[in-house]
């Protein structure tokens, strides 16, 4: 009997948590109609392929949502909960994200494979362990964004804006972050391998322990950039800016240093077999002018 009362209620239990967890009918059916629904609930919601372009979603509560596929342009997000939100092949073009929760939390990581986030608005946005692999971010906003552990490879990420982001142990293999900017930003222990840094401005940024084996810095300011035991094996580094430190097996073509109003210092010519004579004084060789013509009664 106590058995079976114990499992009555271990099943209401159950019960009670997925219901907690399941979104607000009404509040879907709110979304689908008007597009305008801040801080509704819709945790666990299929919007799998919707039509979401211009919707309010701010503050929303949407962890565990189905919006694989979805068509979120333009949408507002702006401190919305997406914490293990399937995200893959969504479009979120120009959408605010700004300060919204993207991460890992109980393992559960929002997954952003191959969306497009192009011009996206991701200040300060929490996207900590989220899967960001051939996502397209160009031009995106991300400044102060928390990117630790985000697998970021083979990504677009051109004129990106990562300035005092996180990316503490980040995965940007192969990807291409063509002047893209990342001042101050914290690359430490990052993966960097093949990544294309054309012109990306990582002045101040922290490199410290980052593999960039075979990356493409040409053209890079690396000014007051902190290189700790970073490896730079076989990277490209013609006309790299701010780099003051020996990187072996890079490949680097650097300008020469011109120093203005300098005096030349020519080397010496030798020549062979010549007899040297210890303490000896130079004697010149008088002017021999040919056919001179002498004056007579010049002197005084």
């Amino acid at each position: 009997m106590k058995i079976g009362i114990f499992a009555g209620l271990s099943l209401l239990m159950s019960l009670l948590a997925t219901s907690a967890q399941a979104a607000n009918p009404q509040h879907v059916e709110r979304l689908m109609k008007a597009k305008v629904c801040p801080g509704c609930d819709l945790r666990g919601a299929q919007l799998k392929g919707a039509n979401l372009r211009d919707a309010n979603l701010t503050d929303a509560q949407l962890a565990d949502a189905d919006l694989t596929n979805a068509d979120l342009t333009n949408a507002t997000l702006e401190r919305a909960d997406l914490t293990g939100t399937q995200l893959s092949g969504a479009i979120l073009e120009k959408a605010n994200l700004r300060a919204a929760k993207l991460g890992a939390v109980d393992k559960f990581v929002t997954n952003l494979k191959n969306a497009n986030l192009k011009n996206a608005d991701l200040q300060a946005a929490n996207l900590t362990g989220a899967q960001l692999n051939l996502a397209v971010l160009d031009s995106a906003n991300l400044e102060r964004a928390n990117l630790s552990g985000v697998d970021l490879t083979q990504s677009k990420l051109s004129l990106t804006n990562f300035s005092n982001a996180s990316l503490i142990g980040a995965n940007l293999e192969n990807a291409n972050l063509t002047n893209a900017k990342l001042t101050t930003a914290d690359l430490t222990y990052s993966n960097l391998k093949t990544t294309d840094f054309t012109g990306a401005n990582l002045i101040g940024a922290n490199l410290s322990y980052a593999n960039l084996n075979q990356a493409n810095l040409d053209k890079a300011n690396l000014t007051d950039a902190k290189l700790t035991n970073a490896n730079f094996k076989n990277a490209k580094l013609n006309g790299v800016i701010g780099m003051n430190i020996s990187t072996p097996n890079a490949t680097s073509t650097l300008a020469p240093t011109i120093i203005p109003n300098a005096t030349p210092t020519l080397a010496p010519t030798i020549i062979p077999n010549a007899i040297i004579i210890p303490n000896a004084t130079p004697t010149l060789a008088p002017t021999i002018i040919p056919n001179p013509t002498i004056i007579p009664n010049l002197l005084p």
